[in-house]
């Protein structure tokens, strides 16, 4: 075998190189849209935690026929053990608080607010919160978000 034969064998530089680039163009891909699902993932949690909130408030209003008992400390909400946190730490991602509309009877806002530090690693480069809004008067719930939820 010639050393003609063995060079028209092999792959040049540039042909490497392009192969390369292609790959990391397609990983980059892939980790920006690895890192939106697990965005993701943890926003559905915190909607699921405020959906918790919404039906431990629920047995509360039809217990006695007004939130004024759906406190942060009755729905579980706190900086103990075993509690959502209402402020940013270690073991989660969000921070949660539940507020009585100033505005209208009988209406609560459960939010959800993204840690930016001092939350589970890693935190939010970006800024972002949920927040769900019920009346239990007449039965109605509303969902928002600001950022990047």
């Amino acid at each position: 075998m010639s050393s003609q034969d063995c060079a028209k064998r092999a792959f040049t530089l540039i042909e490497m190189m392009i192969v390369i680039i292609i790959i990391s163009v397609l990983a980059l891909i892939a980790i920006v849209q690895y890192s939106i699902a697990i965005e993701r993932a943890r926003a559905a949690e915190a909607k699921d935690v405020l959906g918790y909130l919404r039906k431990e408030c629920a047995v509360i209003y039809n217990r006695d026929s007004n939130i004024i008992n759906c406190t942060q400390q009755n729905l579980g909400i706190g900086m103990e053990e075993g509690m959502f946190p209402n402020e940013c730490y270690r073991t989660h991602y969000f921070n949660y608080s539940a507020e009585e509309s100033p505005s209208f009877d009988n209406v609560m806002v459960f939010t959800a607010t993204r840690c930016m530090s001092y939350g589970r690693p890693p935190n939010a480069k970006k800024n972002g919160a949920i927040m769900l809004t019920i009346d239990y008067g007449n039965g109605t719930s509303f969902l928002s978000s600001v950022g990047v939820y």
